[in-house]
């Protein structure tokens, strides 16, 4: 456990909570120590309470060579973004700041996540959460890319998703028309 790494493109939706306090404890939404890691594209949306020595909705303690980048916390989550260290590159919003895409503006909405309009708040795109009350819709119509096919609900689930096969039927001959010509 050298804290060193990467960690990409996650959340934070519950409570997060320490009941004893040990000398140089820290706790995060996201993280609890950042000593030479980088933090990038995350948020914390839940609180975050305990007795720790270092308390930050997103980073308790954020080391000298610990970075953070487009991270973001929502309003009342913590007194802090980082409990201990440097803060650059975090940012609080109110719960209207979290329901807009423009308001994470380093964030890929094309491809990782998603704004997810029942939840006010991003979704990631690879790992939908299923919202209380919400019934998924399947249209008619199929997506597609070069090796797979589904049909997909406005919040992201996929259904009847499968690979592209060719069926084919021996007792039907090929036939071609070209014009002026047939067989």
């Amino acid at each position: 456990a050298n804290n060193t790494g990467l960690i990409e493109n996650c959340y934070n939706i519950g409570l997060c909570m320490i009941t004893q306090n040990r000398t140089g404890q820290s706790i995060g939404g996201i993280v609890g120590h950042n000593l030479i890691g980088t933090v990038f594209g995350c948020y914390n949306a839940a609180e975050i309470t305990g007795s720790a020595a270092n308390i930050g909705s997103l980073v308790g303690n954020n080391g000298d060579r610990g970075t953070i980048t487009a991270c973001y916390y929502l309003s009342d989550t913590s007194a802090a973004a980082v409990g201990n260290g440097d803060n650059t590159g975090t940012e609080e919003k109110d719960r209207e700041g979290f329901s807009s895409e423009s308001s994470f503006p380093a964030w890929d909405f094309s491809t990782t996540w998603y704004m997810s309009g029942s939840l006010g708040r991003p979704i990631l795109r690879n790992a939908p959460e299923v919202n209380e009350g919400h019934v998924h819709s399947f249209p008619d119509t199929w997506s597609s890319d070069g090796a797979r096919h589904w049909r997909q609900c406005a919040c992201g689930e996929r259904a009847n998703e499968g690979d592209h096969t060719a069926e084919i039927d021996p007792e039907i001959k090929a036939s071609c028309v070209k014009p002026g010509k047939t067989e």
